[in-house]
């Protein structure tokens, strides 16, 4: 066999994995359920947020502005399997899965199978993967 000159061969291939990042999704609660990701259900808005912007246009009043989108950053990733979990800086956890062979070249190699987001919407610090009892620990609040 012959040898083969170190420089002709990279030592890895960079590949795309996750193009969208924030989608959403269903729960991540149980690391060994169903893969698909649930039908969206439509937002709706409170009867208190319905009134209060009636009531503002009947006296004349311009209603409130929203608060300006807050950048959401990636702060740990790991990885089990299929499975990718990414933690973001909005305490939202994110699950993605490899899609199988038959999927188009065009669509990503990974799609997002469940959202999970923290009661306290602190940042995830740390995402810890316990296979044994196929659950993950989520670290936050630095």
């Amino acid at each position: 066999m012959a040898a083969i000159d170190p420089l002709e061969v990279p030592p890895f291939q960079l590949q795309p994995l996750l193009g969208r990042i924030h989608p959403p999704v269903g729960d991540l609660l149980d690391l060994g359920q169903s893969r698909e990701a649930p039908a969206p259900s439509p937002v709706a808005s409170s009867p208190l947020d319905i009134f209060a912007r009636v009531s503002n246009s009947a006296i004349g009043k311009a209603p409130a502005k929203p608060p300006p989108p807050v950048q959401v950053v990636v702060r740990c990733v790991q990885a089990l399997g299929r499975d990718i979990y990414v933690g973001n800086s909005d305490g939202t956890l994110l699950r993605y899965s490899l899609r199988e062979q038959g999927s188009s070249r065009d669509e990503d190699s990974y799609h997002v199978t469940a959202r999970q987001v923290l009661a306290s919407r602190k940042p995830i610090d740390q995402i810890a993967l316990v296979p044994s009892v196929a659950k993950l620990l989520v670290f936050s609040g630095k």
